[in-house]
């Protein structure tokens, strides 16, 4: 018995297609020139860093070419992230413990629209950490006016090494005691915190054996 898989195809003179490909080599071309200025373009003594000014682009506004795209603060953030890591020396910090680290959530709420050629800049911070986890904070930050026009949190998970090692050595580098300057948990992390612990719940509920089901009604959403 043959299984037959139709796919959907551009023709070969698309515009879609040729926006497309478009797209892919710029987004190439922007990770491997970003990754190099971030790797020779100088240290960051904190773990408070801000984006060199980046610009909306044809490529990276959405289907009415109105504003920018919603996926494309998401890729931004993958560009800031490793700007962050290498001028800050967390990525080497990681390595010299013979760990890794991998993403574990993100939340992006958007404020206002990025039009087509406004130039902002990504505002990246560590707001906390704990055994496991960093957790950062990405502010989109219009040049025009300085209005937030987005703000994401992310977390980010650290593999066979421990948060604490890795952010005392970071941070011994400056000559600061990581003990001293760990930051408080703020009120939204730690509802950020909460609501990805109930998710984990709910999930690992639905795939035991003996599976619950959790009414929510209206009220509680």
């Amino acid at each position: 018995m043959k299984h037959v898989v139709k796919c959907c195809s551009f023709p070969r003179e698309s515009p879609c297609l040729i926006q497309y490909n478009l797209k892919k080599i710029n987004n190439v071309n922007s990770i491997d020139s970003r990754y190099i200025a971030a790797r020779y373009g100088g240290n960051c003594k904190n773990t408070r860093r801000f984006r060199p000014a980046s610009i909306c682009l044809t490529t990276d506004v959405d289907t009415f070419l109105y504003h920018m795209n919603n996926a494309r603060f998401i890729r931004e953030l993958d560009f800031a992230r490793a700007d962050f890591y290498e001028r800050t020396g967390l990525f080497q910090c990681i390595r010299n413990k013979k760990g890794a680290f991998a993403l574990g959530a993100t939340t992006m709420r958007y404020r206002r629209f990025l039009r087509l050629f406004q130039r902002y800049i990504i505002k990246t911070k560590v707001v906390y950490w704990n055994e496991q986890d960093v957790f950062m904070e990405h502010r989109f930050v219009n040049l025009h006016d300085n209005f937030v026009n987005a703000i994401a949190l992310v977390k980010i998970r650290f593999l066979n090494c421990t948060v604490a090692d890795v952010m005392k050595e970071l941070l011994e580098k400056t000559g600061v005691d990581a003990s001293q300057v760990k930051p408080k948990l703020p009120l939204e992390v730690a509802k950020w915190i909460e609501s990805n612990e109930i998710s984990s719940t709910i999930l690992r509920t639905e795939n035991s054996p003996n599976n619950v089901t959790i009414n929510v009604s209206s009220t509680d959403l």
